[in-house]
């Protein structure tokens, strides 16, 4: 009688162990976004690696990664060239600015699927090349959102 006790305690138990594994198992849902992300690089900050310019940072770039830009060091006074699909990310956009320094453009986006978002661009106007914009464009399938764009002699140019 104890082994019939035991033999059936012993086969629930097998089966328990292999209906609850099997049960709490659930399948993702498929999302459009991608696996894999490119790097991020910083700019700014008190991090180790953090590249001091937004310029610099863009340049060492790869298409799909992000520079992510601290408002730290801000003002940064600077005419970005972004060249490289990549993401432009500022920490808060009303305390994160570009300031172009009355030089041109404040950010010149050439390449296609550029994403620019979370800055103040200002002073951007004065040198008369033709490209005194906050932001100029001159590619597509580009992002540009949460931004604020004042001071400059055009806010958005599209070429």
């Amino acid at each position: 009688m104890k082994k019939g006790i035991f033999c059936v305690l012993v086969c629930m138990l097998m089966i328990i162990s292999t209906i609850i594994p099997v049960s709490t198992t659930t399948v993702s849902e498929k999302t459009s976004q991608p696996l894999t992300m490119g790097n991020i690089l910083y700019v700014g900050g008190s991090g180790p690696n953090n590249y001091t310019k937004i310029q610099d940072a863009i340049d060492n770039a790869s298409d799909g990664d992000t520079v992510f830009v601290f408002d730290d060091s801000s003002p940064y006074m600077e005419n970005i060239v972004v060249d490289t699909s990549i993401t432009l990310w500022g920490e808060e956009k009303n305390t994160t600015i570009i300031d172009g320094g009355h030089q041109g453009h404040g950010v010149n986006i050439s390449a296609d699927n550029v994403t620019v978002r979370g800055f103040t661009i200002q002073n951007c106007d004065g040198n008369e090349s033709g490209l005194e914009a906050g932001i100029v464009v001159s590619s597509k399938c580009n992002q540009i959102m949460d931004n604020i764009l004042v001071d400059n002699l055009c806010g958005i140019m599209n070429f």
